[in-house]
């Protein structure tokens, strides 16, 4: 779409920055003030190093500015003053200042639980783990980058799917694929041997009645 020509024809890897909303009062807010502008290069750097951690060459490219097919180019005003071109040099070049220097790694963020002033579990969490506490569950929550997949809903089962499950008695066809006699079957011949077994006596004595009385 628009703007990929700026990457697409890198041999190296390559991204595109559009980190805020230029006219946005509350994202305007945050790239006007100095402590908005160190944050989004800290973002920067750290992301970076950590992406490539033996490190190498790092090319920084301001949107908009010292084009020369369009020199006064200052891409999009921000609210309350200001082009979107000048602040997201002010980034790049404090950004740059970190990447240069000497740094050590971010450290772990060390979290505990105390009950009653007692330490009862302590965990070193990723520098850019999200913390979040569930209130109602009484969770807390440390999602490292990466490390975590969202959970999907469990998918209800069909009840006809349910009945089969729990059904242990083999099915009509599946008796006679395996030979063996249906529940059905078996049942509705038991019938019947209960209820023929007494009308053959019933018969015989009737048969015996008739020859001692001479009919026939």
């Amino acid at each position: 779409g628009r703007g990929d020509g700026n990457v697409k024809f890198t041999k190296m890897p390559a991204i595109l920055l559009e980190p805020l909303f230029a006219n946005n009062p509350a994202h305007a807010q945050w790239i006007r003030s100095g402590e908005g502008q160190t944050r989004l290069a800290q973002i920067l750097a750290d992301s970076i190093e950590r992406c490539f951690p033996d490190g190498g060459t790092i090319a920084f490219s301001v949107g908009h500015k010292y084009k020369a097919s369009n020199p006064n180019d200052r891409g999009a005003a921000v609210a309350g003053g200001g082009s979107e071109a000048d602040f997201a040099e002010i980034v790049l070049t404090r950004a740059a200042q970190l990447l240069e220097a000497k740094r050590e790694p971010a450290p772990a963020r060390p979290f505990a639980v105390y009950v009653n002033n007692r330490e009862v579990w302590q965990f070193d969490a990723d520098p850019d783990a999200v913390v979040r506490y569930d209130e109602l569950r009484g969770i807390l929550f440390i999602d490292e980058p990466g490390a975590l997949e969202p959970l999907l809903p469990a998918t209800p089962q069909p009840e006809r799917a349910k009945r089969k499950a729990s059904s242990t008695k083999p099915s009509r066809r599946t008796a006679q694929r395996t030979g063996r006699k249906s529940p059905r079957k078996v049942a509705r011949k038991a019938k019947g041997r209960a209820t023929t077994a007494p009308r053959k006596s019933v018969r015989a004595a009737a048969a015996r009645k008739r020859r001692a009385s001479g009919r026939v």
